[in-house]
């Protein structure tokens, strides 16, 4: 397991800044593969990456949509950025399984479940300006409440990092009594083990662990 100490906060703030400055713009829809409303769209596909439904397989490029029961997956050559319809944008790493559990906006209330069954990950979820909001990411070890926010998660590592605002974040096995606020540039990590261990990444670290999910734009 990957190791993380104290970290220097002017610098990881401005890898952040870079994360939200490199969002690109929702590109222009293709055609729908299969029924359904898209909850989003593939703004930029790096290597393989693929979209599982109902036993289906298929290629994800740039404009495809995304459905709610969508199972993203990328290869070992693989890096995968997603904007949701609410704006959140969704940044996937290699050798990763990422579930669109369930994806409704409806009369001013969101209500988001994604999963992360295996890999890395960096959400830039939206702020919502409705009634109620309620947006949830798990891992298999944890799960991450989050509103407008920026959080980093690695299934490997077993933790999950609040980059820019603040997460709540638990413990599957260890419920309840794991539950902890985390604000930006806190970490919680040995959720495996029924616990969310406090971590703080070095700037270098968290600019590694961003450029592993990051992909590459036609620009760079």
């Amino acid at each position: 397991m990957r190791m993380m100490s104290v970290f220097v906060v002017p610098l990881f703030v401005t890898l952040v800044a870079l994360v939200a400055e490199a969002a690109p713009a929702r590109p222009k829809p293709l055609p729908k593969v299969r029924p359904g409303a898209g909850v989003g769209v593939v703004s930029v596909v790096n290597g393989g990456a693929t979209s599982t439904f109902a036993n289906k397989v298929y290629k994800l490029e740039i404009g495809s949509q995304i459905f709610m029961g969508d199972v993203l997956t990328t290869a070992a050559d693989g890096r995968l950025k997603v904007v949701l319809n609410d704006d959140t944008v969704i940044n996937l790493g290699s050798d990763t399984t990422f579930v669109v559990e369930s994806f409704s906006l409806k009369a001013g209330e969101r209500k988001v479940s994604l999963a992360v069954k295996a890999g890395r990950f960096l959400a830039s979820v939206s702020k919502w300006f409705g009634s109620s909001s309620d947006w949830q990411v798990e891992t298999p070890a944890a799960v991450a409440g989050v509103r407008g926010t920026t959080l980093w998660g690695d299934t490997e590592v077993d933790a999950i990092c609040a980059l820019y605002g603040s997460i709540e974040v638990k413990s599957k096995t260890g419920g309840d009594a794991t539950n902890v606020k985390l604000d930006a540039g806190k970490c919680a990590a040995g959720m495996k083990g029924g616990k969310t261990d406090p971590l703080a990444p070095t700037a270098e670290q968290v600019g590694k662990y961003l450029g592993e999910v990051l992909p590459k734009t036609k620009h760079e």
